[in-house]
């Protein structure tokens, strides 16, 4: 029965690229001739300015830079002197998936900065900037809400629906906030400034039709020479901005982030009106904001017929829905250790680094730094890394998408041994639900299974991201005609248009092996590509997940994953395994790959070896790890996986297939060319995700796998030779 699956689609944007990680920098300042030597450095101080930020093909390139000022003694005492530096950052991120239609989000904090003296006339300023890069893509999230089709009539459905609150629009403003600055009743005149710092912080946000009207406050502190005295004196100001920007979608229940920096400022002294001394101030401002919104989704998670046999697939979408926005406030009270201790507090500086949400709390590290004179008229400064906290209050399945923290007031006094300190922290955090999205989808081999036949499920991934084009649709069409020739089903598995397909057409083939658009989809991964309705190629582990829903036992694929080398330490486990563990079916390989550590990984396993009493290690024909079982032929495998599943013995069966005499390479040798990629990954940094592809890449650069010395042809037989014993085992499985 064919039936198709009717969608209602949502536009939003898709995050397609993330980057979070804190940038060093630092850059060297010679002192000006018009200056003094330096003595003594007493504080740092700085802040970001954003320049621009770019995409293009799998790159993002951000240009920023945080202008530092340095406050130091000079040689022989006086009043501090004043240095300027901008330590330049630049980032240039290599984002696959990105390309020069996606949206850029860039969020930059400075989490600290110092100055080092080299010599009286240079110093080295370092910044450490925590970098946030995002980007979005403009797309359709789709849902299935009901089903279409000549014998729709006589199927039964269930539905659910859901309020999921995705990302709508992604847009920025750039504008300039200015305003005059008159010094408080009692203050001393304003002479020169010595330093300047500004903060902005947000405000209201709410939605009228289709526009976002925000606000926030820009807040400067000034320190300065009183104008008669030369003593130093600081003051405070702020102000207020309000901006509208149109989205060009209507919202119904939005919640946005409101991301607002620099781009660039200028502060210097004036005369006002009635002819004081006063500040001008010019600030150059971006917002960037990210909206989300509550979407109300109808979803079919079930259907039955009284007249037909339906096979149903179905797989649950993880999704967030925005609960609440919420304010916490942590209060900090140090007292701070100095010599000299200080009789007048003239500056305190509070610098917050980066907020975090662990187990339940709220966390955030909190720089001070107090200025102060002494008993014998110098000036010095303490500084100290507190540490902030404050329950999140969240309830079940619930997380905090976003947290931001800013130091609402800061206050010092003296005491007889150093500064007494008070801070109000505020976190800042988007709560956001996890809420599952359950949907139905349909398999296309379903008429095999229900007449009997035997099916053999291949992976695609070897097709999109394994061999170039068009090598790979002519792989593709032979091992589907070996499997074929055993008298087995083919039934190639990938994910097209946001559905699972078991058996693809020629249409279906040629798109997976020109890879336009097609990603690699790990079990994790299955939810996402079912609700965007994107294209993906299949691992071993996706792959089983899908034949085991469509009643597929058995399925050829190349090397499976396993335990990495030094896995006891990084826990680094294929999810090959993990699926190995829980799903129910057989998975004829030439072994796992030599990159890991086979001893480890077939301690994970039960395994079989057919018909050798060795285990292979993919491309060699032995490892040095014996097996427990090995099968006569492919009868006896076909009656043990009876037999297992027949007792409700849950978990798949690998089963060993070793290469060819002519094809394998030597185990020794390999190892020592293992034993270079190693080390190459090692200096090179690589770990994670990332390991076993730079792994992979490096072992055929230095053996030559694929070139004239080892034919591609023969790589090739060997996964064409699994399908070959994979296809016999279903054959007599079916029986």
């Amino acid at each position: 029965m064919e039936l198709s699956m009717k969608r209602s689609g949502i536009a939003c944007c898709e995050k397609v690229f993330e980057y979070a990680m804190p940038v060093e920098q630092a850059t060297e300042t010679v002192v000006p001739d018009t200056m003094p030597d330096v003595e003594r450095i007493l504080c740092t101080e700085g802040m970001v300015i954003i320049r621009s930020k770019e995409v293009s093909e799998g790159r993002v390139t951000v240009s920023a830079g945080v202008a530092a000022t340095v406050l130091y003694s000079p040689e022989g005492g006086g009043r501090p002197c004043r240095l300027s530096a901008v330590v330049p950052i630049e980032l240039e991120l290599d984002a696959p998936g990105v390309t020069q239609e996606s949206i850029p989000v860039a969020m930059l904090s400075l989490t600290g900065v110092e100055a080092r003296m080299l010599n009286p006339r240079k110093l080295l300023v370092r910044a450490v900037v925590y970098a946030c890069v995002e980007c979005y893509d403009r797309t359709e999230m789709s849902f299935c809400d009901g089903l279409e089709g000549d014998e729709a009539g006589d199927v039964e459905v269930l539905t659910d629906s859901r309020t999921i609150s995705p990302v709508v629009c992604v847009r920025e403003k750039t504008f300039v906030v200015s305003d005059e600055y008159r010094l408080q009743p009692g203050q001393p005149p304003l002479g020169e400034i010595v330093w300047h710092g500004v903060d902005i912080v947000p405000g209201s946000v709410r939605a009228v039709g289709s526009k976002i009207v925000f606000g926030g406050t820009v807040r400067m502190a000034v320190l300065y020479e009183a104008a008669e005295t030369g003593e130093l004196a600081s003051a405070s100001f702020e102000t207020e901005f309000s901006q509208m920007l149109d989205t060009g979608v209507e919202l119904s229940s939005p919640d946005c982030s409101v991301y607002t920096m620099l781009t660039a400022e200028y502060v210097e002294p004036m005369t006002l009106s009635g002819g004081e001394r006063g500040i001008s101030a010019e600030f150059h401002l971006v917002s960037q904001v990210v909206c989300t919104d509550s979407v109300r989704v109808v979803c079919v998670t079930d259907c039955y017929s009284n007249s037909r046999e339906l096979d149903i697939t179905s797989a649950e979408t993880e999704l967030g829905c925005v609960q609440r926005r919420s304010t916490v406030r942590a209060t900090v009270h140090e007292s701070l250790p100095a010599s000299p201790p200080p009789v007048e507090i003239c500056r305190v500086l509070c610098r917050t680094g980066t907020a975090v949400c662990e187990g339940g709390t709220l966390r955030c590290p909190v720089t001070v730094t107090v200025l102060y004179r002494a008993a014998d008229g110098q000036f010095y400064s303490v500084a100290r890394r507190l540490s902030s906290e404050a329950p999140a209050e969240l309830g079940e399945n619930e997380y905090a998408a976003l947290v931001r923290a800013s130091c609402s007031d800061c206050s010092a006094s003296p005491t007889s041994s150093g500064a007494d300190v008070r801070l109000l922290v505020d976190f800042e955090l988007l709560v956001v639900k996890r809420i599952g999205v359950p949907q139905i989808d349909s398999v296309a081999c379903g008429e095999a299974l229900e007449a009997g036949a035997p099916v053999v499920a291949l992976e695609s991934t070897i097709l999109s991201h394994g061999m170039p084009w068009p090598e790979n649709l002519d792989f593709a069409a032979r091992v589907e005609e070996v499997v074929r020739a055993e008298g087995a089903v083919p039934a190639t598995m990938a994910i097209m248009g946001g559905k699972l397909k078991v058996g693809l057409s020629e249409a279906d083939l040629e798109v997976m092996c020109r890879a336009e658009g097609v990603g690699k989809v790990s079990r994790r991964d299955v939810p996402v590509y079912l609700a965007t309705g994107r294209n993906g190629a299949t691992t071993v582990a996706t792959t089983m997940l899908i034949a085991e829903r469509a009643g597929v036992r058995v399925f050829a694929t190349g090397g499976i994953g396993g335990v990495h080398r030094h896995g006891e330490v990084t826990m680094d486990i294929s999810a090959d395994l993990q699926e190995l563990a829980h799903t129910s079916v057989a998975v004829v390989c030439a072994g796992a790959k030599q990159i890991l550590d086979i001893g480890r990984t077939l301690e994970y396993l039960e395994t079989m070896g057919v018909p050798t009493e060795e285990f292979p290690a993919f491309y060699c024909r032995r490892s040095g790890h014996r097996l427990d079982y090995a099968a006569k032929d492919a009868a006896e495998i076909a009656a043990i996986l009876k037999a297992k599943w027949a007792l409700g013995l849950e978990g798949g069966v690998l089963i060993a297939n070793p290469i060819s005499e002519e094809d394998g390479l030597d185990f020794g040798y390999m190892e020592g060319v293992i034993g270079t990629a190693l080390a190459a990954a090692d200096a090179a940094g690589v770990h994670g995700k990332d390991i076993t592809p730079y792994l992979l890449a490096k072992v055929k650069e230095i053996v030559k796998v694929f070139n004239e010395n080892h034919p591609k042809a023969d790589v090739f037989n060997e996964a064409l030779n699994n399908a070959r014993v994979a296809a016999q085992i279903a054959v007599k499985y079916a029986k």
